[in-house]
């Protein structure tokens, strides 16, 4: 998605798919949180390093704050996106709000 927009878009398109995904798929996710699995341990890590570059892209294009530190960012991400996940039954509509509530959050203040 980099590859093909800026980074802001591609954040948004990206996390709308992810916690369309995490939704659907919820209670897969919660079997798995227990186990030690190698596989799926690299492709959380691989997934936190896409979002961690997108948002830091965003940062930089001025899409998103810079006053608030990346990882709580990242951290306010992933909360997010979980507490959505645990909403059931899934929602497309409730994945928008949140996501226009995040990410408007996100976006630089402007001076009134």
């Amino acid at each position: 998605m980099l590859a093909e927009t800026t980074p802001y878009p591609a954040l948004r398109t990206f996390l709308r798919e992810l916690i369309a995904f995490q939704s659907a798929h919820h209670a897969v996710n919660d079997q798995l949180g227990g186990l030690d699995l190698p596989a799926t341990t690299a492709l959380r890590a691989d997934l936190v390093r896409v979002v961690e570059e997108m948002i830091e892209g965003a940062r930089r294009d001025g899409a998103v704050r810079t006053d608030l530190d990346p990882a709580v960012t990242t951290t306010l991400i992933g909360q997010t996106a979980l507490a959505v996940a645990r909403t059931q039954p899934p929602s497309p509509d409730l994945i928008d709000a949140y996501l226009i509530v995040l990410l408007d959050g996100l976006s630089p203040r402007t001076s009134a």
